[in-house]
């Protein structure tokens, strides 16, 4: 989502009555994760329908591959229904494990497809699990389409990269589609490893490099549709039969409800963004988390720190006094002693590296204090709000950016992004509810295998404050049409298993 162009995704992508009373029943399990199983049984005679709820989108390849591995669909041919906000049809980077247009040897290979929260699906496609791709996509993203609806091939090979003028040396992925235009031809291009490392800009960030077809050897083919959320419905039930070839993947993001800068509170209430790259930067350099548990210990870490300084300030008439002499020779001075504290004696796991008590004047941990302490009030509680995670799970496999703990503020800001903003309300939420119920009433027709929900949260996509309603509302919608829903929560998402508006 983040890292593709738009304007290159859209042209390239385009019952049983045996009643029982109802059970619920939590317990851990699910493909090597630990996250809680919530089974509502209304019927005794099938099967519940699987749903695996996951935080950033490209972390759903494990439940897919392990669903083919189950026989739950089959290991070729599928057909994926993804209800989201962005395309996310970005082609993966090569690498040399990486299942080249062959089904992963094991779990060890999952990892090469994991690579960004928009890369998974192609990924998937190269390894010929994917083969039809229907694209819900919501209103408020209609500036990106000229029609409400699509049909197209899209055609995925690989090239040899030439550098410098020497001997081709190095394999590269390149997709062909038909161009956006009144009359539409085939155009590909390739993504190199270099483009990623080298992008300054969002106007040229993966834009891809044009080549010619011949020197694309084309080795898998997918057809894609891209349909409005209203024309949905209408749409898969006139195709449920040419759907229902292979197996069949109900994926849903949550961003589908609406898409915000999760850094915005941060920049409202004028905390500068030159501010928040510094501090990312101290904790980055500070804290090194290794799991979504160490991830919230961080995060509880520094939150409490900063609420030890609201408790600290000194105060004159009941008005923050910052600045005064009460203020840097006492609560600094108190601070500094809590940090040796929590951070050296209790928490030394979490940091990057061993940092001995004695030298604290000399580390990042000081300067970070600092900058805390020129904090308002305010902002204060706000950055206590947003809180503090990785910049991606650890699972995504990317050389050329890894995962860092710094302030929870996403992927985008206003000013540097390549997606849509849409704030969405509690009406909106509900409207937009009605219509996934009813998509998902014409989808259950065509038997879909399993459900892959994803919360898009820590990359800052889904409304934080209607993160709650929007989850349930999905869950809910999915239990009404299902007789028996198993929900698998993934042990590595934000915040665990209530999400990270609600942690505490």
């Amino acid at each position: 989502m983040t890292h593709m162009s738009m304007n290159l995704l859209h042209a390239l992508a385009l019952g049983l009555t045996t009643v029982v009373t109802r059970q619920l029943v939590v317990r851990g399990n699910g493909i090597g994760h630990k996250g809680n199983d919530v089974i509502e049984q209304r019927h005794l005679d099938i099967p519940p329908m699987e749903v695996y709820v996951v935080e950033e989108h490209h972390e759903v390849i494990p439940y897919w591959f392990e669903a083919a591995n189950r026989n739950l669909i089959p290991k070729e041919g599928n057909t994926l229904i993804h209800i989201d906000g962005h395309s996310d049809m970005a082609p993966p980077m090569y690498f040399k494990r990486f299942p080249f247009f062959k089904s992963p040897r094991g779990k060890g290979d999952y990892k090469y497809l994991m690579q960004e929260n928009d890369m998974f699906i192609i990924s998937a496609a190269i390894t010929g699990l994917i083969n039809k791709v229907v694209w819900v996509w919501p209103e408020w993203d209609k500036q990106n389409h000229g029609v409400t609806s699509t049909f197209s091939k899209l055609e995925i090979g690989w090239t040899l990269l030439q550098k410098n003028g020497s001997k081709p040396t190095r394999r590269e992925f390149c997709i062909c589609g038909p161009t956006e235009s009144v009359d539409p031809k085939i155009e590909c291009k390739r993504l190199t490893r270099d483009e990623m490392e080298n992008s300054s800009s969002d106007e040229d960030e993966n834009e891809g490099i044009p080549m010619k077809k011949e020197d694309c050897h084309i080795q898998k083919a997918i057809i894609l549709e891209d349909v409005h959320e209203k024309d949905a419905a209408k749409m898969l039930f006139k195709s449920s039969s040419y759907l229902r070839g292979g197996g069949m993947i109900l994926d849903i993001d949550e961003d589908f409800y609406g898409c915000t800068y999760a850094i915005r509170p941060l920049l409202d209430a004028g905390i500068s963004e030159e501010s928040i790259e510094i501090m990312d930067d101290f904790i980055g350099e500070l804290f090194c988390p290794k799991n979504a548990s160490e991830e919230f210990r961080a995060d509880r870490l520094l939150v409490q720190i900063l609420d030890h300084l609201l408790q600290l300030r000194c105060l004159k008439n009941g008005k923050e006094a910052s600045g005064s002499s009460c203020f840097y020779a006492n609560t600094l001075v108190t601070l500094r002693s809590i940090i040796k504290r929590k951070i050296f004696d209790d928490n030394s796991n979490l940091l990057c590296k061993k940092l001995g008590k004695d030298s604290l004047e000399a580390t990042v941990a000081n300067q970070l204090l600092f900058l805390f302490t020129k904090l308002s009030n305010k902002q204060n509680k706000v950055l206590q709000d947003v809180g503090f995670c990785f910049t991606t799970t650890p699972h995504t496999f990317d050389l050329t950016s890894d995962s860092k703990f710094q302030i929870c503020h996403g992927a985008n800001t206003p000013n540097d992004t390549a997606v849509i903003e849409h704030k969405t309300n509690v009406t909106e939420v509900i409207s937009r509810t009605h219509t996934l119920e009813k998509i998902i009433s014409i989808v259950k027709k065509s038997n879909p295998a399993f459900v892959t929900v994803c919360r898009s949260v820590r990359d800052g996509y889904t409304p934080r404050d209607l993160f709650p309603k929007i989850e349930n509302d999905v869950i809910t919608s999915i239990r009404k049409q299902f007789d028996s829903v198993k929900v698998v929560y993934d042990k590595e998402l934000l915040g665990g298993r209530k999400g990270w508006p609600n942690r505490s």
